[in-house]
């Protein structure tokens, strides 16, 4: 419990990050190092006296209401409501907004939302993790610019092209090239850079959090005190939040710097079973590989797989809930120039209609609040960003198999 507080103050303390906790009726009650940092107020300026829809701009705030009232078929009223209503549904949501420090500047910052509820998931509040956004955006500029530069240079090039002997054609065509990769070169260079210091962070909160998650659920499972077990469930619930912090700022993470990187299947599939470890033993899971160690790197991130396997058992672990037979087996194999991963459970299954409906933003067999219906999207985006794809596609012996196909590094 130590350890947790200790790494949720550290959460809390980041200068990197904007932290703004409120109570459920907005009014800030957190203001972290990183948010004064970033708009100028000290925490005594702002907690207990206004909200955060009143650092932001209002035409925004006002527009984000008509727009949210438009797609959601409810009238949501402007102000702090509009900022927070998809967090208060259960409905993951991060978006741009602009912010306005306390000198009256304004800079453009992504703001992740998170409804924070108690043991009866009542709204006690709500956490808002921003991220100045100015240096993004400027490299969007850079990238017009240079798509541009690239396009005037292509139509020098037809043009001088069409005047050339056909014996030039293939040089013409290296020159093409050549402007080409050097254009993605400063595209990624550029774009990876706020990924990696997020990514990093992230991924350095990560480990060490999942090790007092199984510490703390190590003592409460060997605990005989009722008292000791009710407050090392309420310690795991607070972990819960702080996964879920950590979780949102992988998001903010997921940009151009994974394109050209690799790594190996197996690996990806041992750190994904470390974090699973946990969840299949407490619903007595049974777990089967088949992961030639032969097999080569594949074109991919080893977090962005780790990230899609991390999913799927997921929602492997919640099919198998009411089932007897409770097997998950993930096996790997090479097919010429590509490596499939299939991850299969023993399952009942899911009808045709569902099945069309699988990869559909938002969309969820779960009960209310139980889910977003993101992950199948987000896999499916992350897999086809590195040209890979990912389908469902049953197999023998079992009723529900997620089969991706990765290229060979």
């Amino acid at each position: 419990m130590l350890k947790a507080g200790a790494l949720q103050k550290a959460i809390f303390n980041s200068v990197n990050f904007s932290s703004i906790a409120t109570d459920a009726k907005g009014v800030i009650q957190i203001f972290n190092v990183g948010a004064e940092r970033m708009l100028g107020y000290a925490a005594a300026d702002v907690m207990n006296r206004i909200t955060p829809a009143d650092i932001s701009d209002p035409q925004q705030v006002i527009a984000r209401a008509k727009t949210l009232s438009s797609e959601l078929g409810t009238q949501i009223k402007p102000g702090f409501e509009a900022l927070v209503f998809k967090a208060s549904r259960g409905i993951e949501d991060i978006y741009e907004l602009t912010y306005i420090r306390k000198d009256g500047s304004r800079f453009p910052a992504v703001v992740s939302v998170t409804a924070l509820r108690d043991d009866q998931e009542a709204i006690i509040g709500y956490l808002l993790i921003g991220t100045d956004n100015t240096a993004r955006q400027q490299v969007e500029a850079e990238r017009t610019r240079i798509e541009q530069l690239l396009a005037k240079k292509n139509q020098d090039i037809e043009f001088i092209a069409a005047k050339l002997h056909q014996d030039d054609t293939k040089l013409i065509a290296q020159q093409r090239e050549l402007l080409e990769v050097q254009e993605r070169m400063v595209q990624i260079d550029r774009l990876s850079s706020l990924g990696v210091m997020v990514g990093g962070v992230a991924h350095e909160i990560n480990n060490p959090l999942m090790g007092v998650l199984n510490y703390v659920e190590f003592a409460r499972d060997r605990s005989d005190d009722a008292k000791s077990i009710e407050v090392l469930n309420k310690a795991l619930h607070e972990i819960g939040r702080i996964k879920k912090i950590v979780q949102n700022m992988l998001v903010f993470a997921r940009v151009d710097h994974h394109a050209n990187a690799s790594c190996r299947v197996a690996d990806a599939v041992k750190q994904a079973l470390s974090l699973m470890e946990g969840e299949f033993k407490k619903n007595a899971v049974l777990m089967r590989l088949d992961l030639p160690e032969d097999l080569p790197p594949v074109h991919c991130s080893a977090g962005s797989l780790q990230q899609v396997l991390v999913n799927l058992m997921l929602n492997a672990r919640d099919a198998l809930a009411q089932q007897a037979d409770r097997q998950v087996n993930i096996r790997a194999s090479q097919i010429d120039s590509k490596v499939v991963v299939s991850v299969c459970d023993s399952g009942p299954g899911v009808s045709e209609e569902v099945r069309q409906k699988l990869f559909t933003p938002f969309f969820t067999t779960k009960a209310a609040g139980k889910g977003t219906g993101l992950g199948l999207a987000v896999s499916r985006q992350l897999i086809e960003e590195v040209g890979g794809t990912i389908s469902f596609a049953p197999e023998p012996g079992f009723a529900a198999c997620f089969r991706m196909e990765l290229s060979v590094a």
